[in-house]
């Protein structure tokens, strides 16, 4: 594992590109279609299990009692651990000496049996300063911070939480979720030889905004120790969480550790101040990756035989309707609407329609046959009083469509921009290590995929591109800088896919046609074995060893990215 120290953070803990948004831990949570939200997304409310409380409260407040404050107290768990805790220390009146903080007025009947009625607030944290919470500084911060996206703060909310980190020096870009500020915030309640115990999301080791938040962690604590857990800590939601402890005034260091279960928090936290082991380093979304690997791939991207990605083609996000369902029909609805076919366009809108190594016009023809949505409606100016576009037009009018953000910025609204014919698809959202696709048909995709545009000259052929993207080289690097998504997906952002170590090997093109053939008959691991004794191996002079050593890696990394079951769990 390697320490993510100011000098070494970006090689440990990898950050997608700017712009992207880390799903918050309530997006499990059914939203209805016309964009309503229920009140416990809004509020990021998923409850802390009392055991994990206990073992966090617990080191927080290893050094004796003191005041304990939980930001978002929610269902009171960490509440009622601080004062068993502090009841453990033999405090009198235990209950004195902990409070919380919430913007749900219902928390409160949680609390009352806990603390005094002083003790427990009303009222959103990042809007009230530590001389509006008795007992400031605090001696230790415990909580499980909301986890709410950053558009849904609104008005004075938002304004408070930008406040927050202006105080603190910070440039937090939009994307941020609110649980970034609660950690921004706390620290002014914290005293200067105070504990912080809070659960947060895996967006901290991964996301673009978190690096100003390590960065403040590190220069204001000695000893900063993040904690992948890896199974769900919390019911209805697949989100892992990542544990800061952090102690002691700084400057000092990050760690960063993971582990499979909860279960094993309290022997990690004991080990807080020990340097990391370094046969092994935690990556992006905490999974950790053998140091001699992850040196191998290193090696690899560097020799000149190897080429990033982005030397070869230029990778852009796909075009963005605003509103698929309203933009992108299947053809029986078209029908049924009575749109005229010169209203529309082919697109590919789908990760799953990449079967193989091309996209074709027969692939696209069997898709729209089995009634896919793979016509975008567009129609032309001269279209526009044929009766249904214009029934079309209304149905998005009574709907809203014309208000979404996308489609209110757009002129019209209802006619999407859809760029170039990209040469390529690259997948954006897997659950297996990511594709590249030939787009032998000609269309263009939605931002579900990665549209791919070859720069000239071209360096080798396009069909050896595609066989290469497919080495174990390629998806262990993939699986080091990609972030994990809801449900275990891999997902890489332009940048990302941009810096995919390619091999510069021009007869790989010859095995384009078995290889595309192999995946479409869905055996794709045969497909990338065939490719890796090829292009690593024979091509690359890989040894035996070396090899087994990649390919072990990405099968190691793939399954640790997908969801733990817990027992009794089948979904």
């Amino acid at each position: 594992m390697a320490r993510a120290t100011a000098s070494v953070t970006e090689r440990t803990i990898s950050a997608p590109a700017a712009g992207t948004a880390q799903p918050d831990r309530s997006e499990s949570a059914r939203v209805r279609r016309n964009g309503d939200v229920t009140p416990r997304r809004l509020l990021g409310a998923f409850y802390t299990p009392d055991d994990l409380a206990t073992v966090l409260t617990r080191w927080a407040l290893e050094e004796g009692p003191g005041t304990v404050l939980d930001p978002s107290y929610g269902g009171c768990a960490f509440m009622r651990a601080a004062v068993n805790v502090l009841r453990e220390h033999a405090a009198p009146n235990p209950g004195k000496l902990v409070f919380g903080v919430d913007v749900d007025p219902k928390c409160g009947r949680y609390a009352r049996d806990l603390v005094p009625s002083t003790n427990h607030i009303t009222a959103d944290f990042l809007s009230i300063g530590p001389e509006k919470v008795p007992g400031s500084p605090f001696k230790a911060i415990v909580g499980n911070p909301p986890y709410v996206r950053h558009h849904w703060l609104k008005g004075a909310r938002r304004r408070a939480a930008h406040s927050s980190a202006k105080r603190a020096g910070l440039s937090i870009q939009g994307t941020a979720s609110t649980w970034a500020y609660f950690v921004i915030h706390a620290l002014d309640f914290l005293d200067a030889d105070g504990r912080l115990a809070l659960l947060v999301p895996e967006a901290i080791l991964q996301a673009d905004y978190s690096r100003a938040i390590r960065e403040l962690l590190q220069k204001r604590f000695a000893n900063v120790l993040l904690v992948h857990v890896r199974d769900r800590v919390f019911s209805g939601t697949d989100e892992a969480v990542v544990v800061i402890a952090a102690k002691g005034r700084g400057p000092g260091k990050t760690r960063v550790e993971a582990i499979e279960g909860a279960n094993e928090l309290a022997s990690i936290l004991k080990t807080s101040s020990d340097p990391p082991s370094t046969q092994r380093r935690v990556i992006g979304n905490g999974r950790e990756l053998r140091s001699d690997v992850y040196d191998l791939v290193l090696e690899l991207a560097g020799l000149d035989t190897v080429v990033p990605l982005g030397d070869l083609a230029r990778i852009r996000i796909g075009f963005v309707t605003g509103a698929n369902h309203f933009f992108i029909r299947s053809r029986s609805d078209l029908d049924e609407h009575e749109i005229p076919a010169r209203s529309v366009v082919p697109v590919v809108a789908r990760t799953q329609w990449m079967t193989g190594l091309a996209f074709t016009e027969r692939d696209h023809r069997r898709l729209t046959d089995l009634g896919r949505r793979t016509l975008l409606t567009r129609p032309t100016d001269a279209l526009l009083k044929q009766q249904g576009v214009r029934a079309w037009i209304a149905e998005g009018l009574e709907e809203g469509v014309h208000r979404r953000h996308k489609c209110a910025v757009r002129e019209p609204w209802h006619r999407v921009n859809v760029g170039i014919r990209p040469d390529a698809f690259a997948t954006c959202s897997r659950l297996s290590s990511p594709l590249l696709v030939i787009n032998a048909a000609g269309y263009r995709c939605s931002n579900a995929l990665h549209a791919v545009t070859w720069k000239t000259p071209a360096r080798i052929p396009p069909k050896a591109i595609a066989v290469c993207f497919l080495s174990s080289l390629a998806a262990v690097w993939a699986e080091i800088h990609g972030r994990r998504y809801g449900g275990g997906v891999l997902k890489l952002e332009p940048g990302t896919i941009q810096g995919i170590p390619i091999p510069l090997l021009k007869d790989a093109a010859e095995m384009f046609v078995d290889v595309d053939s192999l995946l479409r008959r869905e055996k794709e691991e045969q497909a990338r074995a065939a490719v890796d004794d090829a292009v690593l191996r024979r091509g690359l002079g890989l040894s035996e060893r070396d090899l087994s050593r990649l390919q072990r890696a990405r099968s190691e990394l793939k399954q640790k990215r997908l969801p733990a079951r817990t027992e009794g769990d089948n979904g």
